[in-house]
């Protein structure tokens, strides 16, 4: 098979980091597979399921920021950290259908790297378009946390300013420090 090709940043400068994303986006896709088989028992697909990545700290209890949401035909992801016009990877809300297909990147990562090179929210953002998904945006603040333990509180300067997209991608938008929940939709 042929090398991934991953977006030429200076935010992947080691293999290591390459191969940490992959590992990410395969268990993922294997959680999708252990939640499809255990609906077979226990029949969930009326259930809202959240998906956290373990290098986070909330900033507010989360359950009293996904209470104001009403989940349906979106997936809701947190109003920051849409680096390169893609859209986050460390939260998501969603119905079990929708959560099935955002967790199901992996298997179609060459497909994707066929299209755009890996970069961990621009694959996000394609991911969303290729299967449909609809977007839901909403303020849920966050740090995220180095692998040595360190607290990188970056969420702030997300409040003030606009967050730009790549030339191709209309999804531009600015969160008010007023607004405690903001919807948008993705386009074509």
């Amino acid at each position: 098979g042929r090398d991934l090709t991953f977006t030429d940043t200076g935010l992947w400068p080691e293999q290591q980091t390459q191969l940490n994303y992959l590992n990410f986006l395969y268990k993922r896709y294997s959680l999708s597979k252990m939640i499809q088989e255990y609906n077979k028992v226990e029949n969930i697909e009326d259930c809202h399921f959240i998906y956290s990545r373990l290098d986070v700290t909330y900033k507010y209890p989360i359950s009293s920021m996904v209470k104001k949401v009403k989940v349906n035909k979106k997936v809701y992801l947190p109003n920051f950290h849409h680096w390169l016009g893609g859209y986050n990877d460390r939260f998501a809300l969603a119905n079990y259908k929708n959560f099935i297909k955002y967790l199901e990147i992996y298997p179609n990562l060459r497909d994707y790297n066929n299209d755009i090179p890996i970069h961990s929210e621009s694959i996000t953002r394609l991911h969303f378009v290729k299967n449909n998904l609809k977007l839901g945006i909403i303020r849920l603040p966050f740090s995220r946390v180095r692998e040595n333990g360190v607290i990188f509180d970056d969420v702030e300067q997300f409040d003030q300013r606009f967050i730009f997209p790549l030339k191709a991608n209309k999804h531009i938008y600015r969160e008010s420090t007023l607004d405690s929940l903001r919807l948008i939709f993705n386009k074509k």
